[in-house]
């Protein structure tokens, strides 16, 4: 295993197997994460995704599997809301959801990720004030709701209103985490942003400048972006069965690491994202490169530790198949 491609590819899946278009039975999916876990390619595997509210169902199975070391764990979601007071109602659930599953399975499991999507109405209004007035108050809840430790991601993007839709909440995520700072808050409840990269339909899935400009501002902003549904396969391509072209995780996440080590421009990491030739994504022990720019392994471990967390994907062996189909692994 080259140095490179496993410093790029740690952790780097999270398995939402109880989604579509999987969609399997939360006993299925469970059972399959925790097979992944003791695999030969566990490296490459990060959280369960699991919406707060089925929490419950899991706690099933705490005897059978959740005494396995280390500790299971969990990317949360959020269930969301139109308007800001569903929302926020639906949120000091979610939380109590939360705290009981982490009570009632102690040390066995770890719930380090909460993702929210912001309400549409918040969205709409493109105001990064509003959304940091928003942030404040979901910070206060989880103030209130034990020692919970979870870092939030929030996600908010509209396709009609695309950069500004992105740069609003990246802004306004950005001038909450300057006040957690100046505040001396719990520097570990510093939120990040969340793009989804695709869905049931075409135009679930940003365009390449869509995705370019979402980097650009989280790099700029200095806050983490995870990535959830459509980065399947490694490499760009064009879907068949969707009849558009889907985006592929060495795009996204090499887009992500180049533009950390050499501060690229919109043009570049668009040439990136939108490239469909998987030689042109090369590792060696040292290096991962992309034509003429290359980033060690140092550097690829800090744009992804700050910069390019993770993606959700519903089939963890997927992806897999993919990397090995291509080459990159054994």
């Amino acid at each position: 295993m080259l140095y490179s491609l496993h410093r790029f590819l740690d952790q780097i899946i999270d398995y939402a197997g109880i989604f579509p278009p999987a969609r399997l039975r939360i006993e299925e999916a469970i059972g399959n994460y925790a097979s992944y876990r003791s695999g030969e390619d566990a490296w490459m595997l990060g959280r369960f995704i699991c919406p707060a509210i089925r929490l419950p169902e899991l706690t099933l199975y705490h005897s059978e599997l959740f005494h396995q070391n280390p500790p299971f764990a969990f990317a949360v979601l959020g269930s969301g809301g139109r308007t800001i007071e569903e929302f926020l109602a639906k949120l000091r659930l979610d939380m109590d959801f939360v705290s009981k599953f982490q009570h009632n399975n102690g040390r066995s499991v770890l719930v380090d990720v909460l993702e929210m999507a912001l309400p549409e109405e918040v969205i709409a209004e493109c105001d990064d004030g509003v959304i940091f007035d928003l942030i404040k108050v979901v910070h206060g809840y989880s103030k209130f709701a034990g020692p919970l430790r979870y870092t939030p991601f929030f996600e908010g993007y509209q396709a009609r209103n695309a950069e500004a839709s992105i740069d609003s909440v990246v802004q306004g995520i950005k001038r909450f985490r300057e006040h957690v700072q100046e505040t001396d808050e719990l520097p570990a409840l510093l939120p990040g942003y969340k793009l989804r990269c695709g869905g049931s339909s075409p135009g679930a899935i940003p365009s390449v400048a869509t995705l370019a400009h979402a980097l650009l501002a989280c790099r700029k902003a200095g806050i983490p972006i995870k990535f959830n549904a459509g980065l399947d396969q490694p490499v760009r391509s064009f879907d068949e069965t969707q009849g558009t072209h889907v985006h592929g995780f060495f795009n996204v996440f090499g887009a992500a690491i180049l533009l950390w080590t050499h501060d690229l421009e919109k043009e570049q990491l668009e040439e990136i994202l939108a490239d469909e030739n998987p030689a042109h994504f090369r590792f060696d022990e040292d290096h991962f490169s992309w034509n003429s720019l290359s980033a060690d392994c140092d550097e690829i471990y800090a744009a992804r530790e700050a910069l390019a967390i993770s993606f959700g994907s519903c089939r963890f062996d997927e992806p897999v198949r993919a990397l090995r189909a291509l080459g990159y692994l054994a």
